[in-house]
């Protein structure tokens, strides 16, 4: 019978119909309520699998099945911390950087992704307690980098609540959000996007020291909603524009802190664990 897989078990040395014969030429792949529903009942003994295999496992015959039917239909398995906190303030300032959010379908069924690749393993590290502290499962590992020496540290989570979350934040809940822990958002964006400029260069007859903070993003709301924060937290910032269209890239929008108090004052208060803290 076309479709079918009869033959000899090499468990029980019996002659019959496996399961798995049938359910990647029957089943509706698109539709996971479908999907999950026949695979339970095939694995629960409809082809007479558990009566003749009794080697299956209690999982395979379908007894726990119901979890797998959740994670199938892309309902939310981890529900993580959404209050406003330092700890998810600072979250945000990394993915409105480095990091990233994604919303995709595998298999039918809705999938939410959260990571960061960095080559600095302290930044990698500190992301990833975040990520915990919040409720999230993450991983760290690390890969080979085509484009230079240093290794890439890769953090990654799942989690589809925590995503359809932050796909769905504007510029004024995310304001909400991160109101009274600016510090800690601009502590990521900065670990993410910053720069320190610390060196000394000739000028006349002395050597100019310079020590400086810039903060750069494609995203012009992003970089302004920065400058209004430096600004809260008695700051003195100022903002450029570079135009990069002739080599083919995005406008660069930065917010700079020129003063040499107030960048030492910056990385004071915000502490960052790399650039310079």
């Amino acid at each position: 019978m076309k479709g079918h897989n009869y033959g000899l078990c090499r468990k029980c040395e019996a002659t019959h119909e496996h399961p798995r014969g049938t359910l990647g030429k029957k089943l509706n792949w698109q539709n996971p309520e479908e999907r999950v529903h026949k695979i339970s009942i095939a694995l629960k003994g409809r082809f007479k699998t558990t009566e003749h295999c009794k080697h299956l496992s209690e999982a395979r015959r379908g007894r726990h099945y119901p979890k797998l039917s959740i994670a199938k239909l892309g309902k939310p398995l981890i529900n993580p911390i959404l209050s406003s906190s330092p700890v998810l303030a600072y979250i945000l300032g990394v993915l409105k950087g480095d990091g990233f959010v994604i919303e995709r379908f595998v298999r039918g069924y809705k999938k939410g992704e959260v990571g960061l690749g960095v080559t600095e393993e302290k930044f990698a590290r500190k992301f990833l307690l975040a990520l915990i502290d919040i409720g999230l499962h993450p991983s760290i590992w690390q890969a080979n980098n085509p484009c230079g020496k240093l290794p890439i540290w890769h953090v990654y989570a799942q989690s589809i609540a925590f995503a359809q979350w932050y796909k769905s934040l504007t510029l004024t809940t995310l304001g909400n959000t991160i109101s009274g822990f600016a510090i800690y958002f601009l502590c990521g964006f900065y670990e993410s996007e910053g720069h320190l400029a610390n060196y000394h260069r000739p000028h006349l007859n002395h050597e100019h020291h310079i020590f400086q903070i810039f903060i750069g993003n494609s995203n012009q709301e992003l970089i302004e909603l920065c400058y209004d924060l430096l600004q809260r937290l008695d700051f003195h910032p100022t903002t450029r524009f570079a135009d990069k269209s002739k080599w083919g890239r995005k406008p660069q929008y930065s917010v700079n802190l020129c003063r040499h108090a107030e960048v030492e004052r910056f990385l004071k208060v915000t502490k960052p664990c790399i650039k310079g803290g």
